[in-house]
């Protein structure tokens, strides 16, 4: 509350009735004061501040210093000004001013942007366009509603078409689609995918899919990539794993293969397989096959006397002589070749002949008379066609090859 209470009758200049006439010395700290200005009929309420440095305002009055220099830091400061059918000619420059009815005004500033305006303007199209005229709120609003009533949103997407929204009536909707979800927010609309969308980091599961040309980088896995290396399914549906091809191979080939070392065996060919080694104890011998584990004599023996037959030899000659005279009285020798004599059929004395040449044929038994005694030699040669061998032994055709061990 205000220690004191002073009037005056203007602001300024230092006279009798002017706020800055009251002497400071009399002045406190919370003091009031009011000014009933009839030149500008205003009416403007003042606090005393002990201490400030503002200077007097000639124009606002928002500031008084009084003329009194004993006290220079007190200064008056305007708190309110009200004005009751002010009528000013010129420019009127208020800070805080407060009007109640009508105010008519040539132009009217305010702030100090140097901005003025000549009118106020209640037109619902703004058709004036004016850059000095303020418009009434009802105007802005009716421009606005009718402006957002005629302008509509285009929107076209990839098939479908043009479609027009009304921005006044209408609400666009952003809609997902397949496997997308729109959700809004604050001025915000998000798309998001839900699990049936493959992603390039994610784990889905594709189902009736058809990859082209796919490039499987890692490792395979899953209930249609078996890992039994005994490929005991047997699927044409699923797909064997690296692992499980070698084992099965594995597998099948140690099973192929397992001959006991130390077997031996006959191969038709010069040198021993791999994990063979060729025996050459058996070198050049005839293979002989067993019915049964009966002993066989590998080295041989003597199978008695052989009786050559006619059959058993090939077509020959036989050269022989004989003594002079009948066979019925001399002794004579025959010399033949062959294992059964041969005898010609006809000779030049009407004898055997004395020459054995021609054709002959096998005359069968011979029997000379006793008193005609003779005795007859006979030695007989088998010569058999070479069979091969530079060493002239006799070898029967053959299959060669070789006897290996296992190792």
């Amino acid at each position: 509350m205000a220690s004191k209470f002073y009037g005056a009758i203007s602001h300024i200049g230092g006279a009798d009735g002017d706020l800055d006439a009251i002497s400071a010395v009399v002045l406190t700290d919370g003091d009031g004061a009011v000014v009933l200005d009839a030149v500008n009929d205003t009416l403007s309420m003042y606090t005393l501040v002990g201490t400030s440095s503002e200077v007097n305002d000639a124009v606002n009055f928002t500031w008084v210093k009084p003329t009194d220099a004993a006290t220079p830091g007190k200064r008056w400061k305007q708190v309110e000004i009200l004005t009751a059918n002010l009528d000013v000619s010129g420019t009127l420059a208020s800070v805080d001013a407060d009007f109640s009815g009508d105010v008519t005004a040539d132009t009217l500033e305010l702030g100090g942007a140097g901005v003025v305006a000549t009118d106020i303007l209640d037109e619902n199209d703004m058709a004036s366009d004016s850059a000095t005229a303020l418009a009434s709120q009802q105007s802005i609003k009716a421009y606005v509603d009718t402006q957002l009533t005629a302008e509509d949103l285009d929107v076209i997407g990839d098939t479908g078409g043009a479609i027009s929204i009304d921005l006044d009536s209408e609400t666009l909707t952003l809609a997902g689609g397949t496997g997308i979800a729109s959700v809004s927010g604050t001025n915000t609309v998000t798309f998001n995918i839900d699990s049936t969308v493959a992603t390039l980091t994610g784990s889905q599961v594709l189902t009736n899919k058809t990859l082209t040309s796919p490039v499987l980088n890692t490792g395979v896995s899953g209930t249609a990539v078996s890992t039994d290396d005994t490929l005991a399914a047997d699927s044409d549906t699923l797909l064997p794993s690296q692992s499980a091809v070698k084992g099965y191979v594995d597998s099948a080939t140690a099973a192929v293969e397992s001959i006991p070392a130390g077997t031996k065996m006959f191969f038709a060919q010069a040198t021993a397989p791999t994990g063979w080694t060729t025996d050459t104890s058996f070198k050049d011998n005839v293979l002989a096959c067993k019915a049964d584990s009966g002993v066989y004599s590998v080295v041989g023996a003597n199978k008695g006397t052989f009786t050559i037959s006619v059959a058993n030899l090939p077509s020959h000659n036989h050269s022989g002589s004989t003594g002079t005279g009948t066979a019925a009285a001399t002794s004579h020798t025959h010399t033949f070749a062959g294992a059964t004599p041969q005898y010609g059929s006809s000779g030049s004395d009407g004898g055997y002949g004395t020459a054995l040449s021609g054709s002959y044929t096998n005359l069968g038994a011979v029997s000379i008379a006793a008193e005609a005694a003779h005795t007859h030699t006979v030695s007989t040669t088998v010569t058999v066609a070479s069979q091969g061998g530079s060493d002239g032994l006799y070898r029967p055709k053959a299959t060669v090859g070789i006897i290996a061990t296992k190792d």
